[in-house]
């Protein structure tokens, strides 16, 4: 039997909660809910509705289960990776799947999504599309670039992929991406249009799935909408008749061959990424390379998570190749030391914002060590003009996030 578990993910907002649940209770699958409520009201909420709507005893009937995960904090990012995470943990399930309490569910959006995957190198689908992320419409359905977090169940095999890359990303990456797959650029209608801009992670995944030859599929018209909140003001628009200026056989064709030869030679784009000035690796890719006290401070437009120390002497040490750069910020004092050539620096940091320190290098590669000479100082990764090996920390998932923050 096929197994689905679908994380719930609830911060607050009650009343808009009890409208979007109610369409996931229903579905024949395993629930997670996952929150990070601050109010009473919230974090009763979850355990109170499954009791008190009998919800508990229903899915009992159809083998479904449910599993309270409360206090998860560190915002939206850290939920979704805590949610893969546990998810992934039981090799029974076959997909798992991410919905949000403003994404109200339509009748059968289960079978109707579901059937999705009975295409050939599907690696994602979700009930909801908007208008300006579809990159070939089909009979009732869309070849989407982008699905979001807001509701999307993955294969195993591409969650796990989602999981291990997780990360921000920009507009080029994801144009380059579809351009070579597709023959598309996707500049010219999505909502960013040609200009370079960082994107939070969400962004990444169908971009990661494409490269590993798998697609993104979406219902069109889509069988949700979104609650408590005016799309017109955020420049979305959901799918409510299909797409026709987006139909191209003859691209959709090539997508599909570019996809099988992706399948058989995935490009791995998960610990760097190609910017003007070469390579960046985001703190918490180099997490085997932290040493003592830090804490999770949340950057969801950049990485979207950066490392902050909690005491002075907490370090980074790994060794790389190479001229770099660090990117820190936060208020304090670091010491960065290059052991080869016995360059240092201790540069005060007094920005929320990032800033660049330099370190300079011929052809070396050697142990960099870098140390928080004081509480508060943030390192949000690093950038370096040479590909590097990081023999360590070549996977990624919720475990290895450090403490969140206290404020």
């Amino acid at each position: 039997m096929t197994r689905v578990a679908i994380a719930f993910l609830t911060k607050d907002r009650v009343e808009l909660t009890k409208q979007s649940i109610v369409p996931v209770c229903d579905a024949p699958v395993d629930i997670f809910f996952v929150d990070g409520s601050e109010t009473p009201e919230g974090r009763e909420f979850p355990r109170k509705y499954c009791l008190q709507e009998k919800r508990l005893e229903q899915l009992a009937e159809r083998l479904g289960t449910v599993e309270f995960h409360d206090d998860i904090k560190g915002g939206a990012d850290a939920a979704v990776a805590y949610a893969l995470t546990k998810m992934l943990a039981d090799p029974l399930y076959d997909y798992v799947g991410i919905v949000e309490s403003d994404v109200l569910l339509e009748p059968r959006w289960f079978e109707l999504t579901m059937a999705l995957f009975e295409g050939y190198g599907v690696g994602a689908v979700s009930a909801r599309s908007y208008r300006d992320r579809v990159l070939f419409q089909r009979d009732g359905y869309a070849v989407m670039h982008n699905l979001g977090y807001g509701m999307v169940i993955w294969s195993r095999k591409a969650a796990t992929l989602a999981l291990s890359h997780f990360r921000t990303c920009w507009t080029r990456e994801n144009r380059r991406a579809f351009a070579q797959l597709a023959g598309v650029d996707i500049g010219k209608f999505w909502a960013f249009r040609t200009g370079e801009h960082e994107l939070v992670s969400d962004w990444n995944l169908d971009r990661v799935l494409a490269m590993h030859g798998m697609a993104s599929l979406a219902l069109t018209p889509s069988r949700a909408s979104m609650i408590g909140q005016n799309l017109a003001e955020q420049g979305l628009e959901l799918v409510t008749s299909p797409v026709e200026e987006r139909r191209d056989e003859k691209a959709f064709q090539v997508y599909k061959d570019h996809l099988w030869i992706m399948r058989e030679r995935p490009v791995d784009s998960a610990i760097h990424f190609d910017v003007d000035k070469g390579w960046f690796y985001f703190a918490h890719q180099l997490a085997d390379y932290f040493h003592g006290e830090w804490y999770l401070h949340t950057s969801q437009g950049f990485g979207p998570f950066a490392y902050r120390s909690a005491a002075p002497g907490a370090t980074l040490v790994a060794w790389l190749a190479g001229p770099l750069t660090v990117l820190a910020g936060g208020h304090g004092q670091i010491e960065i030391l290059d052991t080869n050539s016995a360059y240092r620096t201790s540069p005060p940091l007094d920005t929320d914002s990032m800033i660049e320190i330099a370190v300079p290098a011929g052809i070396s590669y050697r142990e960099i060590r870098i140390t928080a000479l004081t509480k508060g100082v943030g390192i949000y990764g690093i950038g370096t003009r040479e590909q590097q090996l990081l023999l360590r920390g070549r996977s990624f998932d919720w475990n290895q996030l450090p403490p969140m923050e206290v404020v």
